[in-house]
C-alpha cells in the first residue's frame, strides 16, 4: 500500500488541496474491499482487521514522504 499510494500520487494530475485525503480514502476503502472479498468469497483466505490497519499505517507513510518530497523539497529553489 505504500507503493501503490505513492505511485497514485506521483501519476495523479490533481492540484487541489485535497489530492492526499482522496488517494489516503482510496486505497483505504480499496484495502477494505479487498479484507470483505477475502473474508466471505473465498476459504483459504480470511479477512483481518490488522491488516486494514497495517494497509492504513502504509498509505498514510507514503503519503507523508510523497508530501514532503514533492511538495516541499521539489519546491525549494536550489
Amino acid at each position: 500500500y505504500f507503493i501503490l499510494t505513492f505511485l497514485l500520487l506521483k501519476s495523479l494530475k490533481d492540484n487541489s488541496k485535497f489530492k492526499y485525503l482522496k488517494v489516503i480514502l482510496l486505497t483505504l476503502f480499496y484495502g477494505i474491499i479487498i479484507e470483505i472479498l477475502q473474508a466471505y468469497f473465498t476459504d483459504t483466505r480470511s479477512g483481518d482487521l490488522y491488516d486494514v490497519t497495517a494497509n492504513f499505517l502504509g498509505t498514510v507513510c507514503a503519503a507523508l514522504v510523497s508530501y514532503f518530497i514533492f511538495e516541499k523539497i521539489s519546491s525549494r529553489k536550489i
